[in-house]
């Protein structure tokens, strides 16, 4: 389950099934969402979520693994319009999933902007991998994800980086 505080848009927590707190992030506000990072529940760095230095590629965003300092993968907003999408690249810049906004979902969204919003996860391969569902709620923004395999072909740190950029970048997000 992903939950913003109510004192930052840049800041989640992050809890597993047992309702014990996994991660949490915070973003530094004057970056807005381009930079944002994640701690553990002990309050270690574990990830950092930023744009690349070069801004020609757009909404895209670099996932580091601090303890490591390998790059993780990228993550890329490639729709807006009519459905919401992010894609999910590696290092090398090759596409190995999307999360994938449902469109009725989506359409009814942004127009009664009260409909909780639904996306799915698909591997490059179009294997439904997670399913992430906003809760309406009016005083907090809250998303669960339910990862569907027991290992996802997709870095379990970029599915979570992605709920919280999407959660960040104001997407996902109800009005209150």
């Amino acid at each position: 389950m992903f939950r913003r505080r109510a004192v930052s848009a840049g800041t989640f927590d992050v809890y597993d099934e047992a309702g014990r707190l996994l991660l949490y992030s915070k973003q530094n506000p004057f970056k807005f969402a381009d930079d944002f990072r994640l701690y553990s529940g002990e309050g270690r760095e574990v990830l950092v979520v930023k744009t690349p230095k070069t801004m020609r590629e757009g909404h895209m965003y670099e996932v580091q693994d601090v303890a490591t300092s390998e790059l993780v993968g990228k993550i890329k907003l490639t729709g807006l319009l009519l459905r919401e999408e992010w894609t999910f690249m590696s290092n090398e810049g090759k596409e190995n999933g999307k999360v994938l906004e449902r469109v009725v979902w989506g359409l009814l969204h942004r127009i009664l902007r009260v409909v909780p919003q639904r996306y799915v996860v698909i591997s490059g391969g179009g294997r439904k991998v997670a399913e992430v569902r906003q809760h309406f709620m009016w005083w907090v923004l809250k998303y669960t994800m339910t990862i569907l395999e027991p290992e996802p072909v997709i870095d379990r740190r970029l599915l979570l980086a992605s709920v919280i950029l999407a959660g960040t970048e104001g997407k996902f997000v109800i009005p209150s």
